[in-house]
């Protein structure tokens, strides 16, 4: 998809969402000041939804997360696929123990489960055009099994 030059645009929103997604979960920063940057540069050039932005828009939004990602993180953004899904992995058996997933099973009496677990697959790109969506399918009731 990234040596397609009609797909930039879809390339690099792709990945200003993945720098926020990545950034607030894995390394726990948050997504305030994406949030921030996205909204003063749609206001800055008269955009109403985020499908607005030119690819230049993207380009510099880009850049811009990549900077908010250094400064909250202290390090760059990993550009290996396999740290980031390591790390991406670590956080979610760290979240096992964090006070959501706790109060989560105790709304729910859901008791003597030792750990979560990790599905890794593949990406379905919900946002490739006004003809892709994404979407969750389940085999049994997520709220009570």
């Amino acid at each position: 998809i990234k040596r397609s030059p009609e797909k930039e645009k879809f390339v690099l929103d792709s990945f200003r969402r993945f720098i926020t997604m990545y950034s607030d979960v894995v390394m726990q920063t948050g997504r305030e000041q994406y949030e921030h940057a996205i909204h003063d540069l749609k206001d800055k050039n008269k955009c109403k939804f985020d499908s607005d932005l030119t690819v230049a828009n993207l380009r510099q939004l880009v850049a811009e997360f990549l900077q908010i990602y250094k400064t909250l993180a202290k390090e760059p953004f990993p550009e290996d696929p396999k740290a980031q899904l390591y790390s991406s992995i670590n956080a979610v058996f760290r979240s096992w123990g964090n006070p959501r997933a706790v109060k989560y099973r105790q709304m729910y009496h859901i008791t003597g489960l030792l750990g979560t677990a990790v599905n890794i697959q593949s990406m379905v790109f919900g946002n490739l055009n006004d003809h892709s969506a994404t979407g969750v399918c389940v085999s049994r009731s997520p709220s009570d099994g």
